[in-house]
Parts: structure tokens; C-alpha cells; sequence
């Protein structure tokens, strides 16, 4: 069975936290792995198999949350491979602030030990370079050029584009409106809506042993067939014992300046694009 649903992102934005909102609906089932990352594979076509696999229950809606979806043009063709596919599929893309997202973004990247530099040289190396595929900062923070990616492909009123700062002070409002557009039951209420997962507290930096143990097989069963009220109590000790807070760096106001100059007409678009003022970004 095939998703109907697809969360494309956008990365650091709150797609962990609405994931984990959507599958608390009972007519709602979200994969397991959250991120299955299945249409920007290059062999998409011969791992159908194992993607339907992800949706064995035949809820009213089924649905996965892949940012790779809104990486253009790191990530390429998507939107067909997903009209072809599954033409009838609906998507929500989550976005927050694009400054704050980059550096978000930059923070994760240390955490992983994916980056190095510091991040006013990341940040400007891709102003200087433009889209560079390798360097995904700011392409991922071009809202209004990740839609218009889908628009060849699907009606606009088939994605439904969601502010995180909303997402945070309006909660039930928002995941409303997430619901009546998925056509279930707009009413449905959970004491889990009060959750927030992956915040600034949660990002920490492994020691090369807890870095062993966060990627091996056992720690990935453990992390998606297990629920969090379960692992919790287990995997946090350890997780203090391995690890080191990191502390989110920020850009200089000379660097955020040149971001804020370049995704304004991004941020202007998106306005036009959906309708929504996304009145409390800095853009």
C-alpha cells in the first residue's frame, strides 16, 4: 500500500514534531521510519517493494515526512517520481523563519560532525557558490522555489504550507486546519499535542563510542518500533553519559544581513503563493 500523505519538509522546521502529531489520529498511520527519504533515491523504482512495506495498515490516510522532498536543487526530480507514483497524494510543507532555519540547520550539521567551519565561512562560501548541491543552507530555506518545484505537477491547493511559529503558539488551531485539509476528523484532540520534540535542549554532540551506539541497528529498532514514553527513561541517562550539549551558533549581523537581502524575494513569493503573512519572521 502506498502513502496518500507526504510531509516534504522543510528540514529543521518541526516535521519531527507534526509527524508524531499526525500518527496520534486514529484515521491517521505515519511510517516507521519517519524519513524514508524514498523519492530521491536513484533507485526508487526497484525498492517499491520495501516502500509500500512502510504502510501496512489501511488507514484513511497514510502518509511519511522526508525533508529531502524540498532540497532542490540538492535533491532533483522529485516531484515527478511523486506524480508518477502517487498522483493523488496530498503534501504539507512545515517552514519556519529562513535565517533561523540556516542555522538550525548549521547546528545539526556540527552536532553530526558533518561541518567544520565556522558558520559565518559555511554561510557565505554558499552565498559565494549559489545552489551548490553540496552545500544545503540556503537552497532548503528557498521556500517559494521548493513549491513552485511541484507546481508543473500538482494543483497549489494540494499542499498545504504550515508557519512552525504557529505551529508553536497556536497548536490546536493549526493542526486543525492539517486535519479538515486531510479530510479527518478536524475535533480530534490528544494530550501528546502538548510534546515538542527535537528542541534546542535535544541537541548534543556524541563521544566517538555514543556516536557507535546512536547509529547501529539495535539503537534504530529501538528509536521506531518503541514508544517515546517507553525508550525515554532508558535512552536519556545514556544519552547524558555519551554526549555534550552544543550550543547553536549564531550568524554575525553582517552575514545575516546578506541572507536576509537574498531570500526576501523568496519569503515575498511564498506570500503570494499561499496567502499567509508569516508575520513574525525577520524576513
Amino acid at each position: 500500500m502506498l502513502p496518500n500523505l507526504l510531509v516534504i519538509g522543510a528540514g529543521k522546521s518541526g516535521t519531527t514534531s507534526l509527524h508524531y502529531y499526525l500518527d496520534q489520529h486514529p484515521d491517521i498511520f505515519m511510517s516507521f521510519p519517519k524519513e524514508p527519504n524514498f523519492f530521491q533515491r536513484d533507485t526508487w523504482q526497484e525498492k517499491m517493494d520495501w516502500y509500500e512495506g512502510l504502510f501496512p495498515k489501511p488507514a484513511q490516510v497514510r502518509g511519511e515526512a522526508s525533508t529531502s522532498y524540498s532540497a532542490y536543487p540538492a535533491r532533483k526530480d522529485v516531484p515527478r517520481r511523486v506524480h508518477e507514483t502517487i498522483p493523488d497524494v496530498r503534501m504539507i510543507y512545515v517552514v519556519r523563519d529562513p535565517i533561523d532555519r540556516i542555522e538550525a540547520h548549521y547546528a545539526q550539521h556540527l552536532t553530526n560532525r558533518k561541518e567544520s567551519r565556522p558558520i559565518d565561512e559555511a554561510v557565505r562560501t554558499i552565498l559565494r557558490e549559489g545552489d551548490d548541491p553540496v552545500n544545503p543552507y540556503v537552497c532548503m530555506s528557498r521556500y517559494a522555489t521548493q513549491v513552485e518545484q511541484y507546481l508543473p505537477f500538482f494543483p497549489l491547493d494540494r499542499i498545504l504550507v504550515i508557519d512552525n511559529a504557529e505551529m508553536k503558539s497556536d497548536r490546536p488551531a493549526v493542526l486543525r486546519e492539517a486535519f479538515g485539509f486531510l479530510g479527518v476528523d478536524e475535533t480530534f484532540d490528544s494530550p501528546r499535542f502538548d510534546e515538542i520534540l527535537n528542541t534546542k535542549r535535544d541537541q548534543v554532540r556524541f563521544s566517538a563510542a555514543g556516536a557507535k551506539l546512536r547509529d547501529s541497528r539495535v539503537a534504530r529498532f529501538v528509536h521506531n518500533r518503541v514508544p517515546r514514553k517507553v525508550r525515554g527513561p532508558i535512552t536519556k541517562p545514556l544519552t547524558r553519559m555519551l554526549s555534550e550539549p552544543v550550543q547553536r551558533p549564531k550568524l554575525s549581523p553582517e552575514v545575516r544581513a546578506e541572507l536576509e537581502e537574498e531570500l526576501a524575494p523568496e519569503v515575498e513569493r511564498l506570500r503570494e503563493l499561499t496567502g499567509k503573512r508569516f508575520a513574525s519572521w525577520s524576513v
